[in-house]
């Protein structure tokens, strides 16, 4: 077997072909290992929601203690009803004036919150039974909590206490 292998080693033609084979069987080899490889967690990144489409004219709903809050965003106007009053808010003045959470205004515009998220680290990560996942992020004082890339629904807390905000 080892004089019919150095017969053939002899002839240029047999020998590249030989070396061919020797270089087939190497690669081969590469191939089965990087697929035999363990594959690598794939790591999420750690920033907060890089883009979001953001209208111009939506309606939202807040849920604060044992009250709803509804109303329309347009632009800069905000209309806003709780307890049966109609408020309108502009230019920061709201009338009428005695509307009982003036710390929320301001999230109402869901650009508002995205400009505040955006590019943050996230602080803590809740998942869910079914799968879902709520981002917290700490800006100062306030608390915001997203429950999806789309930012259609929030949680802001302010001074203890906690505003649902869903933009529809």
């Amino acid at each position: 077997m080892n004089s019919k292998i150095k017969e053939l080693f002899k002839n240029d033609r047999y020998r590249s072909l030989i070396i061919l084979g020797l270089y087939l069987v190497f690669f081969l080899f590469i191939i089965l290992l990087a697929k035999l490889a363990p594959k690598s967690p794939i790591v999420e990144d750690n920033k907060a929601i890089q883009k979001i489409d953001v209208n111009d004219k939506y309606d939202f709903e807040i849920s604060v203690k044992d009250s709803k809050i509804t109303g329309s965003y347009d632009y800069s106007f905000i209309k806003l009803i709780y307890n049966d009053t109609t408020y309108e808010y502009s230019n920061e003045i709201i009338l009428p004036e005695d509307f009982p959470y003036m710390d929320i205004l301001k999230f109402i515009d869901k650009k508002y919150v995205f400009d505040l998220i955006k590019d943050k680290d996230i602080y803590s990560t809740t998942e869910f039974s079914d799968n879902s996942k709520a981002s917290t992020y700490l800006i100062d004082d306030v608390e915001i909590t997203t429950y999806d890339k789309t930012l259609s629904k929030c949680d802001i807390k302010i001074n203890d206490v906690t505003y649902k905000i869903t933009y529809k």
